[in-house]
């Protein structure tokens, strides 16, 4: 497409923006029998003319665009295989602006469809390979007569437009309906309503502050003279504008200021907060992601961030498939290629980091199976790669020396301060010097087999069934004094 396209030379000169409810349901309608371009007109007023509209959609846009994206190969594919997609798609990220890409095809969330032409160029490898991908407005497009959802280009010789060319453009289609024509898709539609009530309720909202906001000057005289009585109506707007007026001559004419703010504005604030409110829940799933409700709590909060994650999904998945079979699949068609592969967006959500480094020794220590590959993909942490320094922990370096060393790490010294030392040798040498039963090395072997809490009760009972109590009971004070007076001279 050119500045010399026909579709171009339509552009819309005499275009006027509805501003009633008669026109917005008539232009709906018009766009169910095919022609969209009233309609296009509407949404693109939509977005320009209301900021919320347009901070709402602009979110739901930003939540697709900023994910992730890589190529799926097959799940039957071979390992040269894979390789072979993993260099494909480095060499589509270097070619190809993907963030603009994704953002401009999520403007097909609000008005049904969106359209890019693509301009083919070979690459240093010989490949036809997009080199441009080029948006373009939805009004330059219509429906065909037959069967209405066969988007096709407008031109000056058919009131239906001609047929796209094969392989030359990316239609992404999305559906935030699940019934309807292509026309009817689109998000936007339903938002109109809200969107041309809350546009009365400011005009009129704007009427009513000219109006009541600003106290009233009334000057009651008694001036026959048309030229006079001109001249001092021209003195009191002066009061209005500039604060200064000049009266000829004395006169005993009653000037008041009539206190005027008596109106109440509330029923234009609640018809205005209903529209926001309607157009957010149907965009973001919710009120609470967009602003802050007098009942807004926490739980509600999470809830309806779900939802938004939710719809994010959903609108990712949608143009994946597209990029599979529009992008993806002209790139084989043109090519003679046969990738087998598929776009997939990372739509998952980091894990609590602190949640998974309390559970997983647990569970490891219970017999599950978990491979480093699902923990650094819940993490969103990526996998090292080959040379690049591993992190690791003072303990692990002692592991390794004494594991070289043909040691265990049980026998592995720990470190005690001089007043923590004395409290470990108080205690071994209470328990020698104590007939109690059983040795030290028992006691630890008895702790290290339990397996829960009660199993280590039961085990304490039979270890200490002849056990002299009285004699224990004395050695555990007298340890527990020392330790206690320790801590209080040394804390």
């Amino acid at each position: 497409l050119t500045n010399d396209t026909p579709t171009i030379q339509q552009e819309i000169a005499a275009h006027h923006v509805s501003n009633s409810v008669g026109a917005i349901i008539n232009i709906l309608q018009q766009a169910e029998t095919g022609d969209i371009i009233s309609q296009c007109e509407l949404f693109d007023d939509m977005m320009h003319r209301d900021a919320h509209i347009a901070g709402e959609m602009r979110k739901r846009k930003l939540a697709v665009a900023q994910l992730e994206w890589s190529l799926t190969p097959s799940r039957d594919a071979m390992a040269r295989e894979k390789k072979d997609v993993a260099n494909f798609e480095i060499m589509l990220k270097d070619s190809i602006s993907f963030d603009t890409l994704i953002y401009e095809m999520c403007d097909a969330i609000g008005k049904g469809f969106s359209a890019h032409d693509i301009e083919w160029g070979r690459n240093d490898k010989g490949l036809w390979i997009p080199k441009k991908l080029n948006f373009r407005p939805q009004r330059w497009f219509t429906l065909d007569y037959e069967t209405r959802q066969e988007i096709r280009l407008r031109n000056n010789k058919d009131a239906y437009g001609e047929p796209l060319i094969d392989n030359g453009w990316i239609i992404h289609n999305h559906s935030s309906q699940t019934m309807g024509f292509v026309a009817q898709q689109g998000l936007l539609r339903e938002l109109a309503l809200p969107y041309i009530f809350k546009n009365f309720a400011i005009k009129n909202w704007l009427r009513f502050t000219e109006l009541y906001a600003v106290p009233i000057i009334v000057l009651f005289h008694h001036e026959k003279d048309e030229i006079k009585k001109i001249a001092l109506k021209n003195a009191i707007q002066s009061i209005g504008k500039s604060g200064v007026a000049l009266f000829e001559g004395g006169t005993q004419d009653d000037l008041k200021t009539v206190d005027a703010a008596r109106g109440e504005g509330q029923g234009f604030q609640a018809l205005i907060d209903w529209c926001e409110g309607s157009i957010s829940k149907s965009v973001l799933g919710g009120t609470l992601t967009s602003q802050t409700g007098k009942n807004g709590n926490y739980a509600t909060a999470n809830i309806h961030n779900d939802v938004r994650l939710q719809i994010r999904d959903y609108d990712a998945r949608q143009i994946a498939e597209t990029l599979t079979e529009q992008l993806l699949g002209a790139i084989n068609r043109v090519n003679g290629l046969n990738i087998r592969a598929k776009f997939t967006f990372d739509t998952s959500e980091p894990e609590d980091l602190a949640l998974f480094a309390d559970a997983i020794p647990k569970l490891v220590a219970v017999g599950m199976k978990i491979s480093p590959e699902y923990l650094h993909e819940k993490l969103k942490i990526p996998l090292a790669k080959d040379g690049e320094q591993i992190l690791g922990t003072k303990l692990n370096e002692l592991s390794g020396l004494y594991t070289k060393a043909g040691l265990s790490m049980d026998l592995m010294p720990i470190k005690f301060t001089p007043e923590q030392q004395v409290i470990e040798d108080l205690a071994d040498k209470l328990l020698e010097n104590t007939p109690i039963g059983f040795t030290n090395e028992q006691l630890q072997n008895v702790i290290k087999a339990a397996k829960s809490p009660d199993d280590l009760e039961q085990r304490l009972a039979v270890l200490m069934q002849d056990c002299d109590f009285a004699q224990f009971s004395k050695t555990l004070e007298r340890s527990l004094f020392a330790a206690d007076i320790l801590g209080y001279a040394n804390a």
